[in-house]
């Protein structure tokens, strides 16, 4: 879409600077138009529409979309109220006289906008003491609105709350004193018992939930999108009676002049921040979603809670059971209320971050929960007078609820595939409830919807939202033929081999049989009926052709994406070979599910093997069969074609080859977790080829799968991830694997896939150290006369210490045998040591020992691993201890702005800048060549280099903010004793007068 929320919340301040509502108008009809609005916002709109229509019609109109796009929102509903308040005095008379014509009374005008705001918000938001109370304004405003219906709201207040009704007696008292409000001393009294009980059992039974609701409130003051302490509603009521005060001078002016809004909304908009602030903007994140969703796991585990105490109750003695009832039918009236005060909570939630996904996911399972009859029934067992029963009527009600949150949900977050896929979901839901014939094109619409806003952030939800709509078709499809065709739903389970019934003489027991014998598979055997028959072709088409339209769809946007159509063509195989294809093809010379497997193990190279395991699974398991011909139709069987069930173990072994021929090898030292996974799926390959070889192959074919086998896994090593490996057993066949080779499969007995010999190893390294020495030998002879005697010198220096050092090599021939002893391919390694141990002293004859002695045997020298490394280019360097990079530099920049930058960090060495080199002669002395907009400083400490590296981003020279990266060079090559310091330590003056 091109719009910009950014941009269209700007022009709507630019027209407010300007003076201009129709403008601003404009561009809220343009927000709302393309987006889902926030709760301030629609507001703000409300207030600018009074500009252009004084009579709060367009304002009443906004706020009841308003109201409908954040049900859970208590600001809408006091501003609803509020207008509604004012309003009702244009229309009171016309009322009453619609009311005197048709003899009904509809009580006082908004009354019914009141019933909607409890309903929504189910009076059960609670607030800590120091936060404002909405929800207990809201009651104080009800009462304003409906002085006759004050006694009411006050007992629904009671039972609500759970802060803010200390002072409810007091209101009460102060209410009585108007006879508009109360009549009669007996009222009173009613009144007062009422809500002192409501407020005893709410104080016993809902306290539980102030915990959640203190999370909430910190969660939002960390956000920083809770109302701030020093908000209070009454410091902003008035605004009628000074309207009042300023119109009392002329008493012969109508009513309409006279009646204003009880509340100043403009300074409370300010006050809250404005639609630039961030309350009531839609800005909670993870923290207040989060804390939201504890708090309804909260409210669920307190209605089991509740749920399990009226059941004890209800299953005592019914003498003690007369005793609360008055208590019980109050818990089970609770408890419904608790119940959807779980949506209202959502409500909440959603008004506070809107555009936080898991919040919309989690309501639309819990409706989808309710409607489906998932949540327990409320009440002592007592089911005629539950509330919870499913009847046509509620779930008309919730597919309305859900298809209204479903169509908010994708308003509120473009972004997300799986909210599109649930609005596929309650297509479906529509359909079995009888609401409509479900269309591919519904659905289609669904996924054109999500593709056009162009908010999808990858290709992956791209493919998703295709997929999701072709998966809820092909379950539509299943829906169809099971209620065809069997007695079960579709998502039931059925055993195999059970009959259900009852024995021929009417006895209670099932009808027993052989475990895997006379299945009864003929009662499936019948065709549909005409109607559902041909719809049941129409939508295997459309099937197909949305899978059609999907890899249209990739080849055109993502043509290089062969990932994308390989994820398709798997679905679309998997559709055609156990779905489309028995569902709508006869029997015939091709297979749609093979063209589509073919085409999913071609799409993207190197394969994977799991493709190819699908791949197999299904040729191995598709029966080619037909009705055997018998005469008595009674007799008829399915039977296999027999070709065909000797024809496909070749398919079989075709499959296994060529899937081994095109994998792609790993390196494992490199590997990320993706390639651990798909060596993984590698060797469960190899297994299930050697495991089919050994059931169904000759010793011919298991010769060929072990060979081949062995040549694949070469690379692999024995264990990939911590999973626990897959060994392939070659049981007794040691004349089976090619044993010539120096990667081997093992034999029995090995517990290791492949056997990397460390023989070869050993004997490389050894003829290495002899071509050495042979090296040293023939250079010595060309060496002038006096190195000659100097050698002679050494040597003779070497035969002194002979016998030392024979007792060194004893000790590291000790050594060598501890090492030895667990690798019997060493041997022969350890006797040529024992042989040159033997020989002369010479200088030949001792430096394979020295070098023995220097790296050990059958180890080569581990360098240790730097700390930190520095890539340039395609190299990866180990970084300098105490050097740092900076880049983006100023081109004025010079070498002591740079020492003067960073001398906080300590003390430094060197700093320079790069700069180009000047050739040739006639330059000035003073000339400076051009800088390179780089350097380097290098430290005297480590921990400087730190402290420098944080600096990187967040300060500048020259109007240039710095990048501070590790350096692989220093920036002085040697340094000299004495130049790390200004006063180096240890000489500098106090010091060196206290050596004196």
């Amino acid at each position: 879409m091109s719009y910009s929320y950014t941009n269209i919340l700007n022009c709507i301040l630019n027209a407010h600077a300007d003076n201009s509502p129709v403008s601003a108008l404009e561009h809220y009809a343009t927000l709302s138009e393309h987006c889902s609005m926030t709760p301030l916002l629609w507001i703000q709109y409300a207030l600018d529409s009074t500009s252009v229509d004084p009579s709060h019609t367009l304002a009443t109109e906004i706020m009841e979309l308003a109201v409908e796009e954040f049900p859970g929102c208590v600001l809408l509903w006091m501003y609803s109220l509020d207008i509604a308040r004012m309003v009702s005095a244009q229309v009171h008379i016309k009322e009453e006289e619609e009311e005197e014509e048709d003899g009904s009374n509809r009580g006082p005008p908004g009354w019914d906008l009141w019933n909607k705001a409890i309903e929504a918000l189910c009076g059960m938001q609670t607030c800590t003491p120091s936060q404002p109370n909405a929800m207990l304004e809201l009651y104080r405003l009800g009462v304003q609105c409906f002085p006759e219906k004050a006694g009411e709201i006050y007992l629904q207040r009671a039972e609500s709350l759970l802060c803010g009704n200390e002072s409810i007696q007091s209101e009460i008292m102060m209410g009585f004193d108007h006879d508009s409000m109360f009549k009669g001393q007996d009222k009173k009294e009613l009144l007062n018992e009422q809500v002192e009980e409501a407020r005893k059992r709410v104080a016993q039974y809902l306290t539980v939930l102030n915990k959640y609701e203190e999370d909430v409130a910190l969660a939002m003051i960390e956000e920083h999108i809770h109302m701030p302490c020093s908000f209070s509603f009454p410091n902003y009521l008035g605004h009628d009676d000074d309207e009042k005060q300023q119109n009392g001078k002329n008493e012969e002016q109508d009513d309409e002049s006279r009646v204003g809004t009880l509340y100043d909304w403009n300074a409370i908009v300010k006050a809250l921040g404005g639609i630039q602030g961030r309350i009531c903007m839609g800005m909670g994140m993870m923290k207040t979603a989060n804390a939201f969703l504890k708090y309804i796991e909260g409210i669920s585990q307190h209605i089991e809670y509740l749920q399990k105490k009226v059941d004890m109750k209800h299953h005592k003695d019914e003498k003690n059971d007369n005793d609360d009832d008055d208590d019980d039918k109050w818990v089970r009236g609770l408890i419904q209320r608790l119940d959807k005060f779980i949506v209202s909570t959502y409500e909440r939630a959603i008004s506070e971050c809107p555009t936080v996904e898991i919040l919309w996911i989690k309501y639309l399972e819990h409706l989808l929960r309710v409607l489906h009859g998932e949540r327990p029934l409320i009440g002592g067992g007592n089911e005629e007078d539950s509330e919870n029963l499913q009847t046509p009527t509620k779930t008309a009600k919730l597919l309305v609820q859900l298809q209204n949150v479903a169509s908010r949900a994708v308003k509120n977050c473009p972004y997300s595939s799986r909210l599109f896929g649930y609005n596929m979901q309650i297509v479906l839901e529509m359909a079995r409830a009888g609401k409509h014939v479900l269309e591919p094109d519904d659905l289609m619409k669904v996924v054109i919807q999500a593709i056009n806003g162009g908010f999808l952030p990858t290709m992956e939800a791209h493919l998703e939202v295709y997929m999701e709509a072709c998966q809820a078709l092909q379950r539509w499809i299943l829906e169809l033929v099971s209620k065809g065709t069997s007695f079960l739903n579709y998502d039931d389970s059925e055993r195999l081999n059970t009959t259900k019934g009852r024995n021929e003489d009417g006895g209670g027991t099932k009808k027993k049989r052989q475990r895997g014998q006379d299945v009864n598979v003929k009662r499936y055997m019948g065709s549909l009926e005409g109607e559902l028959d041909q719809e049941v072709d129409d939508l295997v088409q459309d099937l197909r052709e949305m899978y059609e339209a999907a890899e249209e769809f990739l080849v055109k946007k993502y043509p290089k994406w062969t990932q994308g159509r390989y994820l398709l063509y798997r679905e679309w195989a998997k559709s055609e070979a156990y779905v489309l294809s028995p569902l709508y093809n006869e029997l015939n010379s091709s297979d749609e599910a093979i063209k589509w497997f073919e085409k999913m193990v071609r799409a993207h190279q190197p394969s994977h093997p799991n493709a190819w395991r699908e791949y197999i699974s299904y040729v191995i398991g598709k029966a080619y069969a037909k009705l055997s011909d018998e005469e008595n139709e009674m007799d008829e069987k399915i039977v296999e074609i027999p070709g065909m069930a000797v024809a496909k173990f070749r398919f079989v072994r075709n499959l296994y080859q060529r899937s081994l021929s095109s994998t792609k090898k790993v390196d494992v030292e490199n590997a990320s977790s993706d390639e651990l996974e798909y060596m993984n799926a590698l060797k469960l390959l190899c297994e299930e080829y050697i495991q089919f070889e050994k059931s169904f192959g000759s010793l011919t074919s298991l010769d060929a799968a072990s060979k081949l086998v062995t040549k694949k896994l070469s690379s692999i090593p024995q264990r990939i991830s911590k999973e626990p490996e897959t060994i392939i057993p070659v049981e007794g066949s040691s004349d089976i694997l090619d044993t010539r080779q120096e990667d081997t499969m093992p034999v029995e007995g090995s517990s290791n896939i492949l056997d990397t010999r460390q023989e070869d190893v050993d004997l490389k390294r050894k003829r290495q150290d002899e071509m050495e020495s042979l090296d040293d030998e023939k250079h010595s002879m060309d060496v002038p006369a006096t190195k000659k005697q100097k050698v002679q010198s050494d040597k003779i220096a070497n035969d002194k210490n002979h016998e030392q050092i024979q007792d060194d090599k004893q000790l590291l021939n000790e050594t060598i045998g501890t090492v030895t002893t667990q690798q019997d391919d060493n041997v022969e390694q350890h006797k040529q040591t024992k042989t040159l141990d033997e020989k002369d002293g010479t200088a030949e004859t001792i430096k394979p020992a020295k070098e023995e002695k220097k790296r050990g045997p059958n180890i080569w020298p581990i360098k240790p691993k730097p700390e930190h490394t520095v890539k340039v280019g395609n190299m990866e360097y180990p970084a300098h201890p105490y050097t740092v990079h900076v880049s983006n530099l100023a081109s004025e920049t010079m070498d002591m702005d740079l020492y003067d930058l960073f001398r906080p960090c300590g003390p430094i060495v060197h700093a320079r800048i790069f700069r180009e080199k000047v050739l040739g002669r006639g330059h000035p002395h003073d000339h400076i060549p051009k800088s390179k907009c780089a350097g380097l400083i290098q430290f005297e400490e480590r921990d400087s280099v730190e402290k420098a590296l944080e600096l990187s981003g967040e300060v500048g020279i020259h109007e240039k903010l710095i990048e501070v990266t590790r350096s692989n060079q220093p920036a002085v090559a040697i340094v000299p004793p004495g130049m790390h310091r200004v006063n180096p330590k240890g000489q500098g003056k106090n010091t060196m007068r206290n050596l004196k």
